[in-house]
């Protein structure tokens, strides 16, 4: 029975990077499935002990502590209460990802494969729906400006970006280990290719985001690795070439990077600039309680014509300001604590020695670019942006300790 729940449950989470990429319901549901069937596990064995986890712990009481304030949201208590049980989807997917599924080192090579097999022909669907105007999947390019890919909604990059890179660092250290380095060139051809499509996307935080998580590879390869300081600069400067070769040839990026220009000469202005200050002022008005998981936009419109606001929209578009508003000081910091337990385990198990640098470095820039905090993301409450945000995590905090695991 066991190893029934764990098969099915494996298959699911090696499909997510699929179904992610072509149906949201999809996904959802594949997550959803997951959890029941750890939770199922974790009752037939008795085994518990990943609740014993330092982020777990944190992120059980954060859950707890957003079940609460949704109770006594001053608005949609029903909508938030609902929202705030289906949060728990996501950290369970996470945990059964971490503690269950990937805590072995076949699967975890499986896992990662097939999530690289799936990323390549998702960037040349959207590499063609950048020459063509429309993807092989049939979907035209949001807006005309924007990339979408196979997916429906215009998060090519973003998707691509917190996939690839926890698992561009597995796959660059199972060929060193198995000392077939000189692959290593076909590797870093489809990781530029989809270094390109990211750029090309249109989505101007995953192309940033994409440029730290790179920059901080690159500085922990150059520190840790005094024989690689050279080819470390001479990759900073293909990045930097690519990136440039892009902005001046590619129109659609011009005029992407010109309007992030113009929004961060005036940003308190913009619309975002707009919910980060609404989404401050109810984190202010509400400290201890917030105003409930997904009740933002009505929130929003409640103190508009009081403080001036101009725009609201569903969330503030960054999950720091998010939880701030959805729970309070309290959601804000156990949110903030759960990030400080992963960032603290990252550091302990970090190796600076042969090819499990590779593991290191890529895990860094792959947490970077989840949780660093002057960024437009996606909505912590939502099932698509959760999903990708904590099965990458998962990806992350699992590839980091392969040395460790059998």
């Amino acid at each position: 029975m066991i190893e029934t729940l764990r098969r099915i449950a494996f298959v699911l989470l090696c499909l997510m990077p699929l179904l992610l990429a072509t149906t949201r319901a999809g996904a959802d549901i594949a997550a959803s499935l997951i959890a029941a069937l750890f939770l199922w596990r974790s009752a037939l064995q008795k085994e518990w002990r990943w609740t014993a986890e330092a982020e777990m712990r944190v992120l059980t009481a954060l859950w707890l502590s957003l079940l609460v304030t949704s109770c006594l949201s001053p608005f949609n208590r029903i909508e938030a209460f609902g929202t705030s049980i289906l949060w728990a989807r996501f950290v369970l997917l996470y945990a059964a990802a971490r503690y269950w599924l990937l805590a072995n080192r076949r699967r975890l090579e499986i896992a990662g494969k097939i999530a690289a097999i799936t990323l390549l022909p998702v960037a040349f669907d959207a590499g063609w729906q950048y020459v063509t105007g429309t993807s092989l999947s049939g979907h035209p390019m949001f807006t005309g400006t924007r990339l979408t890919g196979p997916l429906s909604k215009a998060n090519v990059g973003g998707y691509l970006l917190r996939i690839g890179l926890p698992v561009a660092g597995l796959v660059t250290y199972l060929l060193i280990e198995a000392g077939r380095a000189r692959r290593l060139w076909a590797a870093t051809a489809a990781t530029v290719a989809v270094m390109t499509i990211i750029v090309l996307s249109g989505e101007r935080s995953s192309a940033l985001l994409m440029l730290l998580g790179v920059g901080i590879i690159g500085f922990t390869l150059f520190v840790s690795h005094p024989k690689l300081r050279l080819w470390v600069l001479i990759g900073g400067a293909g990045v930097a070439a690519l990136v440039a070769a892009l902005v001046a040839t590619q129109p659609l990026v011009q005029m992407r990077m010109q309007y992030l220009v113009q929004q961060l000469d005036d940003f308190w202005h913009t619309p975002y600039g707009q919910m980060y200050l609404a989404a401050f002022d109810l984190g202010m008005r509400h400290p201890l309680t917030g105003t409930g998981a997904h009740q933002f936009f009505a929130a929003c419109n409640s103190i508009m014509a009081e403080r001036g606001i101009t725009y609201c929209d569903i969330h503030p578009h960054n999950i720091y300001m998010e939880w701030l508003a959805a729970g309070g000081v309290a959601g804000l910091l156990l949110f903030a604590l759960a990030m400080a337990c992963l960032a603290r385990q990252l550091a302990r198990a970090a190796e600076y020695g042969g090819a499990a640098v590779a593991l290191t470095a890529f895990a860094y820039g792959g947490y970077a670019a989840l949780t660093f905090p002057f960024i437009v993301t996606q909505s912590a409450f939502a099932n698509w942006p959760g999903i990708l945000f904590w099965y990458s995590m998962a990806l992350v905090m699992s590839i980091h300790r392969m040395r460790d695991i059998i």
